[in-house]
């Protein structure tokens, strides 16, 4: 038989078990892909009747018996109402209502469940069922308040609400892609209270429930996302049974990206960080006490990041009509511009180009223009050692010309290639036709063996025009035959000098003494002895 409870009945005597275990196989069922939210919620109604308070409806007990303690009940008949209202918007999939079963269960009938305005369904009773699903939307309904209608005329009774949302889903469309990853934290309350719960999908504030994480002591957690992905926003569950204050000057990060610090509020369940970041880690630290976790969501795009997708783009807004008004792409903390280029627009009829800087690109409207957009492509932000002992290489650079010119010149450092070179002249209408020949529609350049250039691109005294080279490392090593193969390129510390070992450049302790035999230092003068001393 398949069934979610069991009841042991015996008439006419006393009812004494020692224990009850009900074995057999766990199936899953569609309740399995959803979580209750209802316990974050607070409870509110109309009115009180028969000491019937509003949070019984939310206290996990589903029995149906009214004088068990366990039932809400209103005490007017006239527009009675319950309400479980959340701090934040929520994705609710579906309602799950228990009814009293020890009398007046037809009091149900009619009964109407909403997410703030929306309505989910109207209930129809049917006797000898306890059960009431009740189904909001085909995707579910956003809000921030469950709203239960008593039936014209009738009491409000429920024995429980549950709330189901799906974990992995936001009410924005942002998906949880910290639930059931790998995590690890600095150390374990009790041996007991590990690092996964604060990833389990369970979000009761309760630490008996046994869903918080816990640290003995001041420390850190982290979640592995297991892949590169761009989040948007991070929601942490914070203790409420005991020490909620714990949590105040909690750090956040995304990678290497700080997200911020929590500021504690009393009564406060949920802290959302917005955080608009590449990563494939998010770290949590506490310096001063215990870390507590009852759920870490972190919410972003559902693909992963791959660098050589361009699929994966970002639309600027639509600047405004009027010259040199401007559609601006900033790409999240952790990635920068790996190309630009117009959706809407073109160059010189509307459009003035391009101009690219580490993390943004911003497309110009020109004098005639209508409004233009910008569309960049995101990568991760990333580094290699230098070999000439110097500041690590970034991934992707951008070159300029250093002065204004109307004959731009522009090529990558040695080691990098041009990926694109974008024009922008705030006098692009009146370009002379030679330029614009070399210049796209959308903005582009072709360089000629490595070299992006214009001819004088206008005749005006005051005009220019400016090249932006978007340059990707492809060889450190070309880098360094270029930049450091002897000693005049090569960095060395303050303490330090270089000198040409075995034919390459290498950074050597500087000598204090007259000679590599006699470092003095403070302790004596050093005289020199012989010709070569």
């Amino acid at each position: 038989k398949t069934g979610s409870s069991v009841k042991v009945q015996l008439s006419n005597q006393y009812l004494t078990l020692c224990e009850v275990e009900v074995l057999g196989d766990r199936t899953k069922n569609e309740e399995d892909d959803y979580t209750n939210i209802a316990p974050d919620g607070r409870a509110a109604q109309d009115s009180t009747g028969w000491n019937g308070a509003p949070e019984r409806a939310t206290d996990g007990n589903r029995d149906g018996n009214y004088w068990g303690k366990s039932c809400s009940y209103n005490g007017d008949l006239r527009d009675g109402w319950w309400n479980l209202a959340f701090q934040s918007k929520k994705l609710i999939d579906h309602v799950i209502i228990w009814n009293r079963d020890d009398c007046c269960s037809e009091r149900i009938n009619g009964v109407k469940v909403y997410v703030d305005n929306q309505l989910c369904d109207t209930i129809q009773y049917e006797e000898g069922v306890r059960e009431y699903k009740v189904d909001c939307g085909t995707e579910g309904f956003v809000g921030k308040n469950v709203y239960i209608k008593a039936a014209p005329g009738q009491y409000l009774t429920l024995c429980e609400v549950e709330v189901m949302s799906d974990p992995k889903k936001s009410a924005d469309g942002l998906v949880n892609l910290a639930l059931h990853k790998p995590t690890a934290q600095s150390s374990t309350w009790a041996g007991t209270a590990i690092s996964d719960r604060a990833v389990d999908g369970n979000t009761n504030p309760n630490h008996a429930g046994l869903s918080c994480s816990h640290t003995i002591g001041s420390g850190w957690w982290t979640v592995d996302l297991q892949n590169l992905y761009r989040i948007k926003k991070i929601v942490i569950t914070n203790r409420m049974d005991c020490c909620s204050n714990r949590i105040d000057r909690v750090l956040v990060y995304a990678g290497p990206v700080f997200c911020g610090a929590i500021s504690y509020k009393p009564r406060q369940i949920e802290y959302e960080l917005e955080c608009d970041a590449v990563t494939s880690e998010v770290k949590i630290v506490n310096f001063l006490t215990h870390l507590q976790l009852c759920e870490v969501e972190v919410y972003g795009l559902a693909d992963p990041i791959k660098d050589d997708d361009d699929d994966n783009f970002i639309d600027g807004n639509e600047s405004g009509i009027g010259d040199d008004k401007q559609s601006i792409v900033k790409c999240p903390a952790g990635s920068t511009i790996k190309s630009c280029t117009l959706v809407k627009g073109n160059v010189p009829d509307s459009t003035d180009g391009i101009l690219v800087k580490p993390g943004q690109c911003s497309a110009f409207n020109g004098a005639r223009g209508m409004g233009t957009t910008a569309r960049a492509v995101c990568t991760p932000a990333t580094t290699e050692d230098n070999p000439c002992n110097g500041p690590q290489l970034n991934n992707i650079v951008y070159v300029t010309p250093e002065t204004r010119t109307k004959t731009p010149s522009v090529e990558c450092p040695p080691g990098y290639d041009m990926s694109s070179c974008l024009f922008h002249s705030y006098w692009s209408h009146v370009s002379l036709d030679a330029a614009q020949g070399k210049v796209s529609h959308d903005s582009h350049v072709t360089p000629d063996n490595g070299v992006c250039s214009l001819p004088k691109c206008s005749t005006l005294d005051k005009a220019f025009c400016t090249l932006t080279a978007i340059c990707q490392l492809v060889s450190p090593d070309e880098y360094a035959k270029s930049k450091c193969s002897t000693c005049d390129g090569y960095n060395c510390g303050e303490e330090e000098k270089c000198e040409m070992v075995e034919g390459k450049p290498t950074c050597t302790i500087k000598q204090t003494g007259c000679d590599d035999n006699n470092k003095c230092g403070s302790y004596g003068e050093c005289k020199p002895v012989g010709t070569s001393d």
